[in-house]
């Protein structure tokens, strides 16, 4: 039309304009970013209905049954070019999840159809894959299926097998093994280094350790082991990042994923490896009557335990405890990029410090890192030599913290009895690394009963309720729950309170009343007092302080 009319030809935005015009929904315009416009036309119903009416008259039934399929397949092929559809972005993780949201992809005609035809129940994921397959094989070059592409990206990702990638692409059932290569590096390079989803006020902590992955060599040497590294921000989001559909380059790959080596230079001055805490000032001190100050719900805790015969472990009942809290939800984990460097070396951490300093700067918060505990004291001393990384706060990882603090138990109360009370339940093999810090779910439970059975002793004690000393005899045919029963303290010869006690652990189970009416209740106060007078009484016996 330049060419013809010079000057006076149409732009190309109402040369569109115009063409829509004239032809109406026959035509539809299919755009691609940096590409040009493709121009479809499409028969609408009616044109293919009426073609069918005209072309079907004096034909055999096996003629009429094929007319009637192509005509189908003319009607579905006409919907399916007029989905709409882009390849600048990729599908989203929520739309490849969710077969219902996958299925709303497919237009009626082939919906209708492929509802005929299957049988059964749970039949919407098949409709949605195989619905998606027709309509990636009738739009190859303009379309990415959800499905498809989840299915290549999981296969991958499960057995690294290009074989198998292209093999199902082949058959049509998945995105090809470029494609997949594709995704993998756009998402790398638009999450790599990215906390999705940081706002201010969330809470963020890096989480540095070993990384370690056996890499199949041909001689079985040469397996990875460098540093890995994790962003943890709480509460989580769930925001979803688009990732762009793009051309990257290994270049471009390895610029994002680099980190810089900060090598580490010992102090001339000779810094000793000794290392001190500071004093956080949260009230450390332990009162000289050994009645401390400890949240009424774990007495209560300590009270129903021999109470009640039903009762949830240490984890179901702080299940129970946090169900009237508000609780910030999980938190959202980003893995970050590896350095390929011995662990332990100074180097390594010194690199790690460094990077994660810098990271916590672009988002204004205060750098927050874990270690366990061989990397924590050197992560320590290299702080100690670097003014620059003054203000990042180290912490222990919470499980070797619970190690620690396990085996300095088990060190107080070696040769006290301890060990010998534990090998009543648990082999003595078993309470050696109990004590140590090692059998650290062992432990936790071994010591809950250890504690449990003291303030069993204080409560009998205390409010002179008998305790069975022995379990009574069973017989083969005696109901044994009946046993189970009388193990506890008898309810009948407990004091009023003890019943009030039960009695509201009973409610609270059942929701009808919340944790602050238990925490305040007068009863439980009486209680705690009645308990605390006790222990104040044995507070003259080393032993039994040592116990208490």
């Amino acid at each position: 039309m330049e060419q013809t009319c010079g000057e006076r030809a149409y732009s190309s935005k109402y040369m569109k304009k115009k063409i829509i015009e004239h032809f109406g929904d026959i035509i539809t315009f299919v755009s691609t970013q940096g590409q040009e416009d493709k121009i479809i036309m499409k028969h609408t119903a009616s044109d293919i209905l009426s073609k069918f009416t005209k072309e079907n008259f004096g034909l055999s039934e096996a003629e009429q049954k094929r007319k009637i399929i192509s005509t189908a397949a003319k009607l579905i092929k006409s919907d399916i070019a007029a989905v709409d559809a882009s390849k600048t972005f990729y599908p989203s993780v929520g739309t490849v999840q969710s077969a219902e949201r996958n299925r709303k992809l497919l237009p009626d005609t082939l919906d209708f159809l492929l509802s005929s035809m299957f049988s059964g129940k749970d039949t919407e994921i098949k409709i949605a894959a195989i619905g998606q397959s027709i309509m990636q094989a009738c739009r190859p070059k303009s379309l990415i299926a959800p499905l498809q592409l989840g299915l290549a990206v999981q296969v991958h990702h499960l057995y690294s097998s290009r074989f198998l990638v292209d093999e199902l692409y082949q058959m049509g059932f998945s995105s090809s093994y470029s494609e997949v290569q594709r995704f993998q590096s756009n998402a790398a390079m638009l999450l790599n280094a990215v906390v999705a989803g940081s706002f201010p006020g969330q809470f963020l902590q890096y989480v540095a350790d070993n990384a370690d992955h056996n890499v199949c060599t041909l001689d079985g040497h040469g397996t990875f082991h460098g540093m890995g590294m994790v962003a943890c921000s709480s509460p989580g989001s769930n925001v979803e990042l688009p990732i762009p559909r793009a051309d990257m380059s290994l270049t471009d790959l390895s610029r994002i994923s680099n980190i810089n080596i900060k090598y580490f230079k010992d102090p001339d001055n000779g810094m000793s490896d000794e290392f001190y805490f500071r004093d956080i000032g949260f009230g450390t001190e332990i009162s000289d009557t050994l009645v401390c100050s400890q949240n009424p719900f774990d007495t209560f805790f300590k009270l129903i335990w021999p109470l009640k015969t039903s009762r949830p472990n240490w984890s179901g009942f702080m299940q129970l405890y946090t169900e009237s809290h508000a609780h910030p939800g999980k938190a959202n984990i980003k893995i970050l990029p590896m350095i390929d460097m011995n662990p332990s070396d100074l180097s390594c951490i010194n690199s790690t410090l460094h990077f994660v300093n810098d990271q916590c700067k672009k988002y204004g918060v205060t750098p927050v890192l874990t270690f366990d505990q061989p990397l924590f004291q050197k992560a320590t001393f290299i702080i100690r030599c670097d003014p620059l990384l003054k203000n990042i706060v180290l912490r222990l990882g919470g499980f070797h913290t619970e190690m620690s603090f396990l085996a300095s138990i088990g060190h107080i109360m070696s040769s006290t009895g301890l060990q010998e009370v534990l090998e009543t339940i648990y082999a003595p093999n078993a309470v050696r690394h109990m004590l140590a810090g090692k059998a650290v779910h062992r432990a936790i439970r071994g010591h809950f009963l250890v504690d449990t059975a003291l303030h069993t002793l204080l409560l009998s004690d205390a409010l002179e309720v008998p305790l069975p000393l022995k379990e009574p005899n069973i017989s083969e045919n005696e109901d044994r729950t009946s046993t189970k029963e009388e193990s506890s303290v008898e309810l009948e010869d407990a004091p009023e309170m003890l019943k009030q006690l039960k009695e509201m652990y009973e409610n609270l189970e059942k929701n009808k009343v919340s944790v602050s009416d238990v925490c305040s209740s007068e009863l439980l106060q009486e209680v705690s007092q009645v308990l605390n007078l006790e222990k104040t009484k044995l507070k003259s016996n080393r032993t039994a302080s040592l116990w208490l």
